[in-house]
């Protein structure tokens, strides 16, 4: 395993093997189908009984865009060209970032305009604490 070139997940999203940076979208979105977490946080992608060690810098999904929303969830364009949806539940914000939970909990980063795109739901509760508006119902965020 010490000769396997690297595969590092950036914390914008970016796949990357070695240096060169991963363009090919079907091959990002193959490799991210199979992305695994062991027990002890570690990252592997598990294809064709192959194990491969992943490095990921901050999470291992980054939501590009907001495509839609409904009453309880978010559908988020990936940097690995899936569609997700995942829970409005599970969002966070650490340091006036979004993270939303796909597989894991705080798996997914919102980018800056996937912010953007979710602002326009967002609204100053009563008590002054941001809340989530979508459709009938109101989360804390």
């Amino acid at each position: 395993m010490d000769n396997m070139v690297p595969i590092t997940i950036s914390k914008d999203g970016e796949w990357y093997y070695g240096n060169s940076r991963m363009f090919r979208l079907d091959i990002v979105t193959l490799l991210a189908n199979h992305l695994e977490k062991d027990e002890n946080g570690n990252y592997h992608i598990i294809y064709q009984e192959q194990v491969y060690p992943v490095t990921v810098e901050e999470t291992p999904f980054f939501a590009r865009r907001l495509l839609s929303v409904n009453a309880e969830s978010l559908i988020l364009q990936l940097a690995d060209g899936r569609t997700e949806t995942i829970s409005a539940q599970s969002l966070v914000v650490n340091n006036n970032i979004p993270y939303g939970e796909f597989k894991w909990a705080h798996d997914t980063k919102f980018s800056r305009q996937a912010l953007w795109d979710l602002s326009d739901y967002m609204e100053e509760g009563t008590d002054g604490q941001v809340m989530l508006k979508l459709k009938d119902k109101a989360y804390r965020l």
